[in-house]
């Protein structure tokens, strides 16, 4: 009524109300004019109730487009990460295959997992087994462990050499029992970036 009043000419959206009391979507466009010496307003009104669905249904389309192209973006910004450390991994493998003593390939290989141009895991450790205990041998960063771990315990390091399923120190993390030529002989503790 207030746009009928100020004499608004140009089309505008609104709700009515049905009889049941539920409402549609309407578009109102009106004119004044004078007939027979009188001032009237002629007005058309269109329902929208179509148009509003399948514009709805065409955001809902694009939304979930807009979604599909984002995933589809970040697995290949991942998987061209990934193809980097692999290419960096290879160039590795051959400082790794100069280490002499087992320590120093060790060390080279928990560097190469913490480096950003290798793995770049937040944190990496070997543990070894040693007279029945999981016994701290390298670890980058560096920290310092005073007591073996019991290879026979419940502790999730002797679970993982054992190759038992269980939960990692905390959930950034993974276990991976490593192997020697004559069974299990440590452990390779990995913490991921958050």
């Amino acid at each position: 009524a207030r746009n009928i009043r100020a004499g608004l000419e140009k089309p505008y959206e609104f709700l009515g109300l049905r009889k049941d009391g539920s409402t549609v979507p309407l578009r109102s466009s009106g004119k004044d004019m004078t007939y027979e010496g009188r001032q009237v307003r002629v007005a058309a009104l269109r329902d929208l109730t179509e148009r509003k669905q399948m514009e709805a249904s065409l955001e809902r389309k694009i939304r979930l487009e807009k979604k599909k192209t984002l995933e589809a973006f970040q697995a290949n910004v991942r998987i061209f990460q990934l193809t980097e450390k692999v290419r960096a991994a290879y160039q590795s493998i051959s400082q790794l295959a100069q280490s002499r003593r087992p320590e120093d390939l060790l060390g080279s290989a928990v560097s190469l997992l913490c480096d950003p141009a290798g793995m770049d895991y937040r944190e990496a450790a070997v543990w070894v087994l040693r007279d029945a205990h999981l016994v701290l041998a390298v670890a980058q960063p560096p920290r310092e462990e005073a007591v073996g771990v019991p290879a026979g315990g419940d502790h999730p390091l002797a679970r993982a050499l054992r190759g038992e399923a269980g939960a990692p120190p905390d959930p950034g993390g993974l276990l991976l029992p490593l192997q020697g030529q004559s069974g299990p002989s440590g452990v390779l503790e990995v913490r991921f970036h958050s």
